[in-house]
């Protein structure tokens, strides 16, 4: 597939660095920014669930991703916890998924397949239907993505182990084109080859409209917004009390027992969210609580909320109501929480 837009896109992205791009582009105090504690109300669903490893909002309702029941790996829940049903089954025939994932999109889903082709699921009165199975023409780029979302122009956003570039974007008419340093360039004194090949694990996030991309890093506190065409809009980077030493081996970059700062990010209508940890690899279950952290769509954040326990993914409301967590009970069992914010 070709890329004839790659050279064009990434000058444009240096450049829009060069020039702090539109929106904020500033380093924060962390400890200044509007803050609230929270506390989780248990919505008792344990029992129900398996190995979950996933949550999302789907209108009104909760979908957790369960990879492991082959019959359904999408399990709906309404806002309070009663069992729906479920969608999507896992094997290697017919209409199956073959290690499916699933992604957020807007207030519908994307079922993935590890082949590379996905549908649409939603969720309506009859409950849960799906679109047609798509096959991209280039099944490599979407195989094993570790993000997938789709732009108001229905092009494919990928952020997968197959390509070179953190974001490539498959338009209507096949073509491709890639961003390597998306949406935030290296801070000073960090080489380009240290941010592409051990600070660029990211988690993303799409507006429901599907024109701005979000960007928070799992090894480095910063965070970032640009549209799909490659405009930076927004960059945020935080002074915390932690931060990782890069050490070489074998000629590679990499971290002993890393700080985890941004793990996962969501977005409603009309914020984007970031799940930070901000604790050892190896040591989070002891060291403290979860927070979410909050942009506006320019990639400023404006609040903090501090959760009264550990927890691994979440998804909010579209009018920004309640946050739905997944995390583990006193008995090692996994568990969906509310919080109203």
């Amino acid at each position: 597939m070709k890329r004839p837009l790659y050279t064009l896109l990434a000058v444009s992205a240096v450049l829009a660095s060069c020039q702090g791009g539109r929106g904020t582009d500033k380093t924060i105090d962390i400890t200044e920014v509007r803050t609230e504690r929270l506390e989780a109300d248990s919505l008792n669903a344990g029992d129900l669930l398996l190995a979950p490893r996933k949550i999302f909002t789907v209108g009104k309702r909760l979908a957790v991703l369960e990879d492991k029941d082959a019959e359904g790996f999408i399990h709906f829940f309404d806002a309070e916890g009663k069992f729906l049903g479920k969608y999507g089954t896992v094997g290697n025939a017919g209409e199956d998924y073959i290690l499916p994932n699933v992604f957020a999109c807007g207030e519908s889903l994307l079922a993935v397949s590890m082949d590379g082709s996905f549908c649409v699921v939603s969720y309506g009165e009859d409950g849960p239907a799906a679109g047609e199975r798509q096959y991209p023409d280039d099944r490599k780029l979407c195989m094993g993505p570790n993000f997938m979302a789709i732009a108001k122009d229905s092009s494919l956003i990928i952020e997968s182990s197959s390509s070179e570039d953190m974001i490539t974007v498959i338009t209507k008419d096949g073509s491709a084109y890639g961003y390597s340093y998306y949406p935030i360039e290296p801070p000073d004194g960090i080489p380009e080859f240290l941010m592409k090949t051990v600070i660029s694990s990211c988690s993303y996030a799409v507006t429901f409209g599907g024109d701005t991309v979000f960007t928070a890093f799992k090894y480095y506190p910063a965070a970032g917004t640009a549209t799909v065409k490659g405009e930076k809009t927004g960059n945020v980077w935080l002074q915390t009390d932690r931060h990782n030493n890069f050490r070489i081996r074998d000629g590679v970059p990499y971290y002993e027992n890393p700080v985890l700062f941004y793990t996962y990010s969501s977005s409603s209508e009309k914020y984007f969210y970031a799940l930070f940890q901000n604790g050892r690899k190896d040591r989070l279950e002891q060291e403290g609580t979860s927070e979410i952290h909050r942009f506006t769509r320019n990639g400023e954040l404006v609040d903090r909320f501090i959760l009264d326990r550990r927890i691994y993914h979440f998804s909010v409301s579209s009018d920004d109501s309640r946050l739905f967590a997944l995390g583990i009970d006193g008995d090692l069992m996994p568990e969906i929480y509310s919080y109203n914010i």
